[in-house]
């Protein structure tokens, strides 16, 4: 059996296996029977699909979603947004806007170092140079805030955890500790 965490930037409802399921958070699925996940959109310029996954392997529609492993019994099945085709010259607002350290990851990643310096604070900035900091996220393609597993703080709120993913799509459990509204640290595990 693999725990399986659905998850998505846009707003929807979903059928897991021809059932309505509004937040496929931890369900539980066998490694050896394939799970049909249909995203359905609650926006009129989305539309709705379905994937096919066996395990941990997406069979169908692999541009529409990433399937990552976060241990032998858990994954995270990521869905991306299909687009109507739209003939129009206004830009549609991104679903998938990032928060501050996701935002943090990518200018580092688009090799915006400037703009991942304004992130942190004073002390990381004098400890970390552009080559380490370009060196430490070099292995991660992808960056996820961790909604479904770790401690809470004791507004039952996630600590902020963020899980990075690799090039064979695993995920790699980080806290980024915040001073002041910067990042302060980065702490694996």
């Amino acid at each position: 059996m693999i725990t399986f965490h659905v998850k998505s930037d846009f707003k929807c409802v979903y059928l897991l296996n021809g059932s309505f399921v509004e937040n496929p958070n931890a369900v539980k699925y066998s490694s050896a029977e394939p799970l049909y996940v249909t995203a359905l959109p609650l926006s009129a310029h989305l539309m709705p699909y379905t994937v096919k996954i066996l395990g941990k392997k997406v069979l169908e529609n692999s541009e529409l979603v990433s399937v990552f492993s976060v241990s032998d019994e858990r994954a995270i099945v990521y869905l991306r947004p299909r687009y109507n085709y739209v003939y129009n010259r206004k830009k549609i607002a991104t679903l998938n806007e990032h928060d501050f350290v996701e935002s943090f990851f990518y200018s580092v990643k688009k090799g915006n170092l400037i703009k991942a310096r304004e992130a942190m604070t004073l002390s990381l900035m004098e400890k970390v140079n552009d080559e380490n900091l370009s060196a430490f996220f070099a292995d991660y393609h992808f960056c996820l805030k961790d909604n479904f597993f770790g401690e809470k703080n004791d507004k039952n709120e996630k600590k902020n955890v963020y899980l990075l993913i690799d090039s064979e799509n695993t995920a790699h459990s980080f806290q980024f500790v915040l001073e002041s509204g910067k990042i302060h640290d980065i702490v694996e595990g």
